[in-house]
């Protein structure tokens, strides 16, 4: 008998996920962040290419920037923010999470799957660390913390995009390999 591809687990994980992403984007309607001039998205959409990025080096700059993290900072209603966005910022790593193993779960047992989901638990632990670590800045805003907002931001959008990929292109090889 053949691996199951589609299973009600995906099915769910696939909606909650769908549900998830539409949450943010009735979320960034209410107001919780004012983009100015140069402070254009939210930190966690920092790393997303953009249209004035005429290079590599363009976008790269944007790796570790801790000094975005603090221009953005005051572009934030704190608890607005903290009544909106970080709630379901604090759910959706663990979302994003079971829908990416679950599109790879057909390679269950393999290395392939042992790494994506070592690299999912990282995504997830980096995503936590940038909320907790953004939401402690925006309420105290002296030292360093912007830096540590930077370095999760950088590792989790990495880990995120690499591990979302890697998931579809499974789920793909996956459908493939079954009809064989």
């Amino acid at each position: 008998m053949k691996k199951s591809i589609f299973t009600r687990r995906l099915l769910i994980n696939t909606l909650f996920f769908i549900a998830a992403t539409a949450g943010f984007q009735l979320i960034h309607k209410n107001g919780f962040f004012t983009p100015t001039e140069t402070v254009t998205h939210i930190i966690d959409s920092h790393l997303m290419p953009e249209k004035n990025d005429a290079s590599f080096s363009d976008w790269s700059r944007r790796l570790f920037d801790a000094d975005y993290v603090r221009l953005a900072s005051a572009q934030y209603d704190r608890s607005l923010y903290m009544r909106s966005f970080f709630l379901l910022d604090l759910f959706y790593p663990f979302i994003y999470c079971a829908f990416f193993l679950g599109l790879a779960a057909y390679w269950k047992g393999t290395g392939f799957y042992r790494t994506l989901g070592a690299a999912m638990i990282i995504c997830v632990a980096c995503d936590l660390g940038e909320n907790i670590s953004f939401a402690w800045y925006l309420w105290h805003p002296q030292g360093n913390v912007n830096v540590a907002v930077a370095n999760f931001t950088t590792i989790k959008s990495v880990l995120f995009s690499l591990g979302g990929l890697s998931a579809l292109i499974a789920f793909l090889a996956a459908i493939i390999h079954r009809r064989k």
